[in-house]
């Protein structure tokens, strides 16, 4: 990089901070920049000052920079399965509030690495299965908690309907 170029190391444009120079395109200094939403990527200088590539294309498309989060996609998987089973849907990504711990059963709750699922992944509940993805009528509980309907044992139900009854007064 030749001498005589502003150093953007460190600072922040919009929802990208700029981490280090990467080289040149054309008369441009290259910039490899963090968004907020996690994406990586090179940006030139004259894209930075200008705000025309302060946000990454995934925040671009979302307008909201949570693409990538899993609650994001909770809400995207629970407005297709709405869709496909004909159940109601009026709720916001926003609605969505993933806790440490499953309220029902108190393990924690952490996304699995990979795909697949674990007892301990987050899954969005209806508690009145019947009335749909509504406000106030969604949760979110682990895997474990929503397949104890088939397999629990005694001790596991038990737990699961001392917390029920406690949230539900």
């Amino acid at each position: 990089m030749r001498e005589g170029y502003e150093d953007l190391t460190g600072r922040t444009f919009g929802k990208r901070t700029v981490q280090w120079p990467v080289g040149r395109r054309r008369k441009h200094v290259m910039w490899l920049c963090l968004c907020s939403c996690g994406d990586i990527s090179s940006v030139s200088s004259d894209g930075l000052f200008s705000g025309n590539q302060n946000h990454c294309m995934s925040c671009a498309r979302t307008r909201h920079g949570e693409a990538r989060t899993l609650r994001y996609k909770m809400w995207g998987a629970a407005k297709h399965r709405a869709k496909r089973n004909g159940i109601l849907f009026d709720i916001s990504y926003n609605d969505i509030s993933i806790p440490s711990l499953c309220p029902l059963l108190e393990i924690p709750l952490m996304r699995r690495k990979g795909s697949g699922t674990s007892h301990g992944s987050p899954t969005l509940d209806r508690i009145v299965p019947h009335l749909g993805y509504v406000k106030g009528n969604i949760r979110v509980i682990s895997a474990k908690a929503n397949l104890m309907k088939n397999d629990a044992t005694l001790e596991e139900a038990e737990l699961l309907v001392r917390n029920w009854r406690a949230q539900n007064g």
